[in-house]
């Protein structure tokens, strides 16, 4: 289950993921997202990624499966080169599909999430980075910066499609 931690710099919504790394201690690793990014996303109409984020990144990364380390393609952010080292993709294989429907004759979904059958052969992946901001932001380990439903790849049912071209290496893996 999710949480909110209130940090110097903006009320954040914690996720909690399998722990794969030896840096951190406990069981889980904190996977955070703004506030301000949340509501940035509800004021934009993206009722889509909310619905994804409380339903399934926000009580659902727990159920993380595979964690891949590192893009295969250069990436650079401000000053800081080699930032596809710094990237993560946790999927996992929600059981379901949490949406919001449409009110009739409303410009606004139904506040009450809800959920469908997920559909065979897909995956949710959550693409997480570092937080280098620990001053502002000390409880969070790393950040979520984007999540989707992807297709599982033919050879390993538990890994996106061509997770072997995408990603440099696997870093967890828990058999379902």
């Amino acid at each position: 289950m999710g949480t909110y931690k209130d940090q110097i710099g903006n009320l954040v919504r914690v996720a909690h993921a399998p722990n794969w790394t030896d840096n951190i201690p406990g069981k889980f690793v904190r996977v955070g997202l703004t506030n301000r990014k949340f509501i940035n996303l509800l004021e934009s109409g993206m009722t889509t990624k909310v619905a994804e984020w409380e339903g399934i990144v926000f009580n659902g990364l727990k159920n993380t499966h595979v964690i891949y380390q590192g893009l295969k393609r250069d990436m650079k952010v401000g000053d800081r080169a080699n930032c596809d080292k710094d990237h993560l993709a946790l999927v996992c294989q929600p059981e379901y599909v949490p949406y919001y429907e449409k009110q009739p004759g409303k410009d606004v979904p139904d506040p009450t999430l809800k959920f469908k059958l997920a559909p065979k052969g897909l995956l949710f992946a959550v693409l997480i980075t570092v937080n280098h901001n620990k001053t502002t932001y000390e409880d969070i380990h790393y950040w979520a910066n984007s999540w989707s439903w992807v297709d599982a790849d033919a050879t390993d049912r538990l890994s996106p499609t061509s997770y072997d071209e995408r990603y440099e290496k696997c870093v967890f893996r828990k058999e379902l």
